[in-house]
């Protein structure tokens, strides 16, 4: 994988968000609540289905992320900007991922809407919108996926009875020789936000992660250099197997 493949997306804050299908327009902050596993049925009844976003002021707009939907493959998405919520320019085609996809772009504006155009219902979880951070370059950092599974565990007659209730993918991103100038803005990653990992820009695949860890604890070498790792879960759990 290139060197500057991984990126994240940090959350900005919303104020509100809102559907519009047809002539009903209606609040769905359900959206942004943090739990992308619990998805909202839209009904695009007139074969149009917006998303608007509204922030708290004109903020710097970088990064749009749908987590966890079901959009049709062949539906058209359009993402419009505005400064007052009415009047909407510099359209954004926006291609079609499943489960998670995302677009990168750079306006300083109020509001935001993506256009679904589509006559079938679909589902999203999660709507994410905010500010892009790219780990520094450091030309030593790969990734290590892998996963953690969630079970319960019953002892009936000595034996042990489990069962599977989910499974998170995982990575882990160890860094090697990093600059101290970037201590701070690893350190701030831990924050207790919502983020969007997209490990290759190469790829349309994104994820909705959350960095549990509580401690930032490099190891520091002579040279003012860091080594460490950062541990990434995935958090919108889809594979739930818990009947």
């Amino acid at each position: 994988m290139a060197n500057g493949g991984f990126l994240l997306t940090l959350q900005t804050y919303i104020d509100e968000i809102t559907l519009l299908t047809g002539s009903s327009e209606h609040d769905i902050n359900r959206l942004i609540g943090g739990v992308p596993s619990e998805s909202c049925l839209i009904s695009p009844d007139t074969g149009v289905a917006e998303i608007k976003v509204k922030f708290t002021g004109a903020v710097n707009i970088q990064a749009l992320s749908v987590v966890n939907h079901s959009i049709p493959a062949d539906a058209i998405m359009k993402v419009y900007f505005s400064t007052d919520g009415s009047d909407w320019t510099n359209e954004t085609a926006v291609a079609h991922n499943a489960i998670n996809l995302y677009k990168i772009f750079d306006y300083t504006k109020q509001y935001i809407k993506l256009r679904v155009e589509t006559t079938s219902d679909f589902q999203v979880g999660e709507l994410f919108s905010g500010a892009k951070f790219q780990f520094p370059e450091n030309w030593d950092y790969d990734y290590v996926p892998g996963f953690r599974i969630h079970k319960v565990a019953e002892q009936i007659n000595g034996q042990y009875r489990q069962k599977e209730i989910s499974r998170q993918r995982k990575w882990s991103l160890p860094f090697k020789r990093q600059s101290i100038d970037d201590w701070e803005t690893f350190a701030n990653l831990h924050d207790a936000e919502p983020k969007i990992f997209v490990p290759d820009f190469g790829l349309p695949d994104c994820f909705h992660v959350a960095i549990p860890g509580s401690d930032f604890d490099p190891k520091r070498s002579t040279g003012d250099v860091d080594t460490f790792t950062i541990e990434a879960f995935e958090n919108a759990v889809k594979n739930n197997v818990q009947g």
